[in-house]
C-alpha cells in the first residue's frame, strides 16, 4: 500500500463495523433491532405460522416468533412441512422462505448471542443445500453471495472463507462467487500484511487474482472484479497489469468504479515512482466523484512527500472543508468492507422473490 493509502486509512474514521452493515442489511424491515426479542401480541406456535409470516412480509414478528422456538420444534415442523408439501410441488417455495427467515435469524443476533447465530446459519444452509439439489439458480446464488458479503462486512474472514468453499460445493461456479471467494482472500491479505492484524486467515493474492480472472472469463462487464483484480495487481507488483486493468474503467458509467479505476491507477503510478501521472490520477478521481475524499487526501500526501507543501495544505483543506458528506459516501470505505454493500440489496430482491 503507498504511503499515501495509507496515511489516508490513519486519517479516516471508522465507524462502528456493526452498525454500518446491520444497517444495509435490515434497512428495508420496519423496526431493524439489532437482536430477536419477543414483543406485542402473542406469538404463533407453529412454525408453518412463522413461515406464512415472513412471506406476508410481518418479517419482527416473524423473527420474534421464530425466537422462542426451540430446534426441537423448528425440526418437527420441517418435517411435517415438507411431507405436506411434497406432493404439491410447493417445496421449493418453502426452502427459499427458510433459507431467508433463517439468514435474516442470523444477522440479527450476529452481536447478541453467537450460538444463536450458529444455529440459524446451520437452518439456513441446510435450507440452500437442499434447494441446491433441486436447482441451482440465480436465488441460491444470490443467497450465499448475500451470506459472504455479511460476514466480510463484519471483518468475519474465517466464517467468509468457510462459507465461500460451502457455496462453491452447493451451487457450483458463477462470477458473483468467483467475487466473493477472491475478495475474501484480498481482505484477509489486507489485514494480515497491510493492517496487521493477526486473527484472520493469512489470504493468498495470487488466490484472489485466480479468482477475479476466472469472474470475468465468464462476465467480462463485472466492474467491481476488474477493479479489484487492478488492486492486487498492484500489490503483487505488477504495476503495468494493473494499469491495463484499471484503464479499461477509465469510461465507465459508474462513478464509484470509476473513481476506485483512477484512486488505485493513482496508488499504482505512485509506486513506480511516476509522481506527476499518479497526480494525475487522483485528480482525475475527485472529478469522478467530488465528495470521495480518499483521494484528495492520497494527492494531499503525495504532493507533501515531493515538497510541494502548499498544494498539499490545499488538497487537505479541501478535503476538510467538504462537510456535504461523511466518510461513508467515499466508495474506497465500502472496498474496505468487501461485498458488504450488497447485502441490503440482495436481501430486498430475495424478500419479494418470496412475498405473497
Amino acid at each position: 500500500m503507498s504511503r499515501s493509502l495509507r496515511f489516508f486509512e490513519a486519517v479516516i474514521v471508522y465507524r462502528t463495523v456493526l452498525a454500518v452493515v446491520l444497517v444495509a442489511v435490515v434497512a428495508t424491515s420496519r423496526v431493524g433491532r439489532a437482536q430477536i426479542a419477543p414483543s406485542g401480541p402473542p406469538h404463533p406456535t407453529s412454525y408453518t405460522q412463522i413461515l406464512e409470516l415472513y412471506q406476508r412480509d410481518q418479517i419482527d414478528a416473524a423473527l420474534s416468533a421464530l425466537a422462542v422456538l426451540s430446534e426441537e420444534d423448528v425440526r418437527s415442523g420441517q418435517k411435517l412441512m415438507i411431507k405436506a408439501l411434497e406432493q404439491s410441488g410447493a417445496v421449493e417455495l418453502l426452502l427459499r422462505v427458510g433459507a431467508l427467515l433463517h439468514t435474516e435469524a442470523a444477522f440479527r443476533l450476529s452481536n447478541s448471542s453467537s450460538l444463536g447465530t450458529v444455529r440459524h446459519l446451520a437452518f439456513a444452509r441446510e435450507y440452500l443445500e437442499q434447494l441446491a439439489d433441486r436447482r441451482r439458480d440465480s436465488f441460491v446464488r444470490d443467497c450465499w453471495v448475500m451470506l459472504i458479503a455479511f460476514y466480510q462486512g463484519r471483518f468475519e474472514l474465517v466464517r467468509a472463507h468457510e462459507l465461500v468453499r460451502a457455496a462453491h460445493e452447493s451451487a457450483g461456479d458463477s462470477p458473483e462467487l468467483w467475487l466473493a471467494a477472491g475478495v475474501t482472500e484480498e481482505m484477509a491479505w489486507t489485514m494480515t500484511h497491510a493492517d496487521d492484524y493477526h486473527d484472520f486467515i493469512a489470504g493468498d493474492l495470487k488466490e484472489a487474482e485466480s479468482a477475479y480472472r476466472k469472474a470475468l472469463a465468464a462476465q467480462p462487464d463485472l466492474a467491481e472484479a476488474r477493479v479489484r483484480l487492478g488492486r492486487v495487481l498492484t500489490l503483487r507488483g505488477d504495476i503495468d497489469g494493473a494499469l491495463r486493468e484499471l484503464d479499461a474503467l477509465g469510461s465507465i458509467d459508474d462513478s464509484g468504479f470509476r473513481y476506485l479505476a483512477h484512486l488505485f491507477a493513482g496508488d499504482a503510478l505512485e509506486r513506480g515512482g511516476r509522481a506527476p501521472a499518479a497526480e494525475q490520477r487522483y485528480t482525475a478521481a475527485f472529478a469522478a466523484l467530488p465528495e470521495g475524499q480518499s483521494a484528495r487526501l492520497a494527492l494531499a500526501h503525495l504532493r507533501h512527500a515531493a515538497g510541494a507543501r502548499a498544494a498539499a495544505a490545499e488538497a487537505a483543506g479541501a478535503a476538510a472543508r467538504d462537510r456535504r458528506v461523511g466518510e461513508t459516501v467515499d466508495p474506497w470505505f465500502w472496498y474496505t468492507r468487501g461485498l458488504s454493500w450488497r447485502a441490503g440489496r440482495l436481501l430486498s430482491t430475495l424478500r419479494e422473490q418470496v412475498r405473497r
